[in-house]
């Protein structure tokens, strides 16, 4: 039974990982997709995997495991570190679009699940039970819109994409405290005494300070994932392919480093800026004195990281976007919007778009 369990083990490890080599002759990692991936920081390399649901997006670390949110099966996966196994899968009534965790559990939002009421619906999941708590509903303008969450100490912040920026007490779940951001926020993180937003519409970054005072600074185009911390705060701009580091008493750029294709998320822990390359298949480690940029390859399309215990942890999805190698030939383009599509014409669509983009 011993050694069927190992080859049964064995297996999947295989399964979720191939190893080949590249040009050079050094062995290059592709993880399967539908997994974690965990690098170690000290060597660069993938050095585990786990499978979670489909469609993974945001991960988090709290109460000693892993939290991976799959958007395609609207479930979150508990996943342990050391053993990485999959200890619970967690049913959700719609895609959990952001996670956070806190000292008193792990947080997740998504659009309400009933299409006639326009607001995003936040819960605290029981560590002990891995059951969400009973939801906490923000107004948002526009029905099943997605929503950004961050924890720190005692509040949690939860950013509709087109609502008001709300702090809710991290023990009772009650909303605290709302300030209009003016902005559709796509990414938030907390740090620095303020709260800051990505809006990947006007190509800025919000900050809310303490007093709800509401600055503005343009970064970029598409402006998505952002995290705080090595001293600055830093934004990938997805579609300038680059991430910038803010200062975080001015708001001024101090560095654009350009990293690859289709950048996603971001994080940042053990000495290092982490940024998830979705178009290319790998991590890029910054360094945030230098600004030197290293790449590891992982496979797939890589989405959300974070950094815990010293391990970087990836979610890795199927790969959207074709390598730069593919050759010519046709294909199909598949866009997500979250207006109404009332027209097909490209002129009538793009013109929307450029407006919407000014404001």
């Amino acid at each position: 039974m011993l050694i069927a369990a190992a080859g049964a083990l064995l297996l999947a490890m295989i399964a979720a990982v191939a190893v080949k080599l590249d040009s050079s002759g050094a062995p290059t990692v592709r993880v399967a997709p539908n997994s974690v991936a965990e690098i170690d920081v000290r060597t660069g390399r993938v050095v585990g995997v786990a499978s979670v649901g489909v469609g993974p997006g945001p991960v988090v670390f709290g109460s000693g495991s892993l939290w991976v949110a799959n958007l395609d099966d609207q479930t979150i996966s508990r996943v342990d570190p050391s053993s990485l196994r999959t200890l619970k899968t967690i049913s959700l009534p719609a895609a959990p679009t952001g996670l956070a965790a806190s000292a008193d559990g792990v947080w997740v939002v998504e659009p309400n699940a009933n299409p006639a009421q326009s607001s995003v619906s936040v819960s605290r999941i029981d560590s002990e039970f891995n059951t969400p708590g009973a939801p906490v509903q923000i107004p948002d303008l526009v029905p099943d819109d997605p929503g950004a969450i961050a924890a720190q100490g005692n509040s949690v912040w939860v950013a509709p994409a087109n609502g008001l920026l709300t702090r809710l007490d991290a023990v009772t779940g009650r909303p605290q405290r709302q300030v209009d951001p003016n902005a559709s926020p796509s990414g938030i993180a907390v740090g620095f005494g303020a709260v800051w937003l990505t809006d990947v519409d006007a190509g800025n970054v919000i900050r809310v300070d303490s007093s709800g005072l509401v600055t503005s600074f343009p970064v970029g185009n598409g402006p998505t994932g952002i995290a705080v911390g090595e001293g600055g705060v830093w934004v990938v701009d997805s579609l300038d392919e680059t991430v910038v580091r803010l200062d975080p008493d001015t708001g001024a750029v101090t560095a654009i480093i350009h990293v690859g294709r289709s950048p996603s998320g971001l994080a940042v822990g053990d000495g290092s800026v982490w940024v998830a390359i979705s178009g290319d298949g790998t991590v890029t480690r910054i360094n945030p004195t230098t600004h030197k940029a290293t790449t590891i390859s992982v496979g797939g399309s890589p989405q959300g990281l974070t950094v815990a215990a010293g391990r970087v942890w990836v979610t890795v999805d199927a790969q959207s976007i074709p390598p730069t190698n593919a050759g010519p030939g046709g294909g199909t383009l598949r866009m997500v919007s979250f207006d109404d599509v009332d027209s097909m014409d490209p002129a009538g669509r793009a013109s929307h778009f450029l407006c919407k983009r000014c404001g």
